[in-house]
């Protein structure tokens, strides 16, 4: 059986942003309803913060609704097709 093999590596950022954007969340409506610093906003923003860690995960389960386990598998996802194609 053949498994797909993306190949590209689409990072977590860019899911939390089309959640925004669905939301129609601007940067600070994220930032007022978590009470998250500017900064922590940008490194969700551009996937300097991983999105398997156990706050990151947390925090948008809460603010999102969306599983802990769908952002943990995102990153996942992100970090196993880097692998592969750095590799």
């Amino acid at each position: 059986m053949n498994e797909y093999q993306a190949p590209i590596a689409v990072p977590p950022c860019e899911t939390f942003k089309e959640v925004l954007e669905d939301r129609e969340w601007t940067k600070e409506k994220f930032i007022k309803e978590t009470g998250v610093s500017e900064e922590y906003y940008d490194a969700l923003n551009t996937s300097k913060i991983r999105y398997d860690d156990e706050k990151v995960s947390s925090l948008l389960q809460q603010v999102f609704q969306i599983p802990k386990s769908f952002w943990t598998n995102l990153e996942h996802n992100y970090q196993e097709t880097l692998l592969r194609l750095n590799s």
